[in-house]
């Protein structure tokens, strides 16, 4: 949920450095620091955390430090206070160890994608724009079509090769001003995350299945989903079994759909022979849209006008999730019912579990989408400033003190492969990610990929409402797809 800018109203750091330079061919030396971070969000947080760092190995370039200071301007689109908070501790971290290369960090909670990307682009084109830029990845394949960001360097990308989580480095690759895929985008720094289906323990218990259960196909999905369903004595009601989206924010509309028509064998969009082909309408999309329809309508499981999302599954109203995000989940059960979903003792998640999203029939195997806020540097940053954005990059890459500090101490599940083991991280659900992570892909299907999430939602959300038919909804999907896809030129 987009909150409002947080603004830094001080930032006190002290800082004891042990050793000489940053870049040394010695062993790497490690500087304490101790933070304290006020921030105003509506209310005020303080943290006071001590953590240690180790300065940037021979891994990254050695650049000299600059003798006139410089500024990097970092731009994040969205608010999360408690991410914000961990990327200005870090970015403290960076600008005590290089005092003429700070970099200066913005978030921009009030806007929206489309918003924050043409501030970039026409900030940018009157000399003011950021030299790094944060945001979730459907929007970076704007800016990387668009000519806005520069690829990374050959160094960098081994390093995001050598130690990110597969598939996730998938995410990482987006549409250059050419149609040619490169290497424009950065794990982003407040993790990343798979489309799963959630389930409530409890309830389960209630029916007596295990609580581990996940269903292998769609059949025992609804069946399950029926039994966990509850009514009122007049037929309403009051619980739902399994929830779907089928309405509100349009682009996530078909960024739900999509992870189960890929479980149906489906590939939705893909450049064949210099021409965008789609597969929506077909039998596979039939069959999904049926689902949606016995969920709806035959079985009524779910209602439209009935509460869903996480805060329904957080307040006990729905069963199950089909499709979400488990970071979006693990935020709505602590803010809104942690003693069900938290031992107080252990600090253990507890109550729900992560399953694949499931196929149609047992034969067939579970896919999805992966999702992940990534990082670009501006291509039009002057070749100074561009060294120092991916040399910081780099510096969070190879740190684990660094990207404990980012994911772990807060719990925001990041596809580091020296982090993705540590507490607490090795807890069973996150485990349960870390797994179902292996059948996902990235959901960047086009240079412009937001605009035809919006496109295609509009229209599954009326197919979804009985405004138009299951046929009649699949062609206009499918027109409507091929005509949002055609605005860029298809590179086989």
């Amino acid at each position: 949920m987009n909150q409002n800018l947080i603004t830094v109203l001080a930032v006190v750091l002290t800082a004891i450095i042990v050793g000489a330079a940053v870049y040394v061919l010695a062993p790497a030396k490690t500087v304490t620091e101790t933070a304290t971070v006020t921030k105003t969000v509506t209310t005020t947080v303080t943290q006071t955390q001590t953590s240690t760092v180790t300065p940037l190995p021979v891994a990254c370039p050695v650049l000299p430090e600059p003798s006139e200071p410089i500024t990097l301007k970092f731009w994040k689109w969205q608010s999360l206070t408690i991410v914000d908070n961990q990327i200005q501790r870090v970015i403290d971290m960076w600008n005590q160890l290089h005092p003429n290369v700070k970099i200066e960090f913005t978030v921009m909670g009030e806007l929206s994608t489309v918003e924050f990307t043409m501030k970039v682009e026409q900030m940018t084109d009157a000399g003011q724009g950021p030299d790094i830029v944060m945001i979730d990845e459907l929007s970076l394949a704007d800016l990387a079509y668009d000519g806005y960001l520069a690829e990374l360097p050959d160094y960098l990308q081994e390093i995001v090769k050598k130690n990110i989580v597969e598939p996730f480095d998938q995410i990482t690759y987006f549409w250059g001003p050419d149609g040619v895929k490169r290497m424009y985008g950065f794990p982003g720094l407040r993790g990343a995350s798979v489309k799963v289906l959630i389930v409530n323990d409890y309830m389960l218990q209630e029916i007596g299945y295990p609580t581990n259960w996940c269903p292998k196909d769609w059949n025992e999905l609804i069946d399950v989903a029926k039994r966990l369903t509850k009514y009122d004595d007049q037929g309403n009601l009051v619980r739902s079994g399994l929830f779907v989206r089928v309405s509100g924010h349009i682009g996530g509309i078909f960024d739900k759909f999509g992870p189960i028509f890929l479980a149906a064998g489906g590939r939705i969009l893909w450049c064949e022979n210099g021409q965008w082909k789609t597969d929506v309408n077909s039998n596979i999309g039939r069959t999904v849209l049926q689902l949606y329809y016995d969920v709806l309508y035959t079985h009524h499981i779910y209602d439209p006008g009935f509460p869903g999302d996480t805060a329904a599954f957080a307040q006990e109203l729905v069963a199950m999730l089909l499709p979400r995000e488990p970071t979006e989940v693990l935020n709505a059960l602590l803010a809104l019912n942690p003693e069900r979903f938290r031992d107080p003792q252990t600090g253990q998640f507890k109550g729900f579990h992560f399953c694949p999203i499931p196929p149609p029939s047992q034969n067939m195997s579970s896919r999805t989408w992966l999702d992940m806020h990534v990082v670009g540097v501006n291509a039009y940053s002057p070749p100074e400033r561009q060294q120092w954005a991916f040399a910081f990059l780099c510096w969070v890459a190879i740190n684990k003190d660094v990207k404990l500090t980012l994911f772990n101490e807060i719990g925001m599940w990041a596809p580091w492969r020296d982090i993705v083991n540590e507490p607490p991280f090795d807890q069973l659900i996150f485990q349960q990610i870390l797994e179902i992570a292996k059948t996902g892909e990235s959901r960047v299907i086009h240079p412009r990929s937001g605009s035809l999430f919006a496109t295609g939602g509009e229209v599954l959300s009326r197919i979804y409402l009985k405004e138009l038919s299951i046929e009649d909804g699949l062609r206009e999907l499918e027109k409507a797809l091929l005509e949002a896809a055609n605005e860029v030129p298809c590179v086989s």
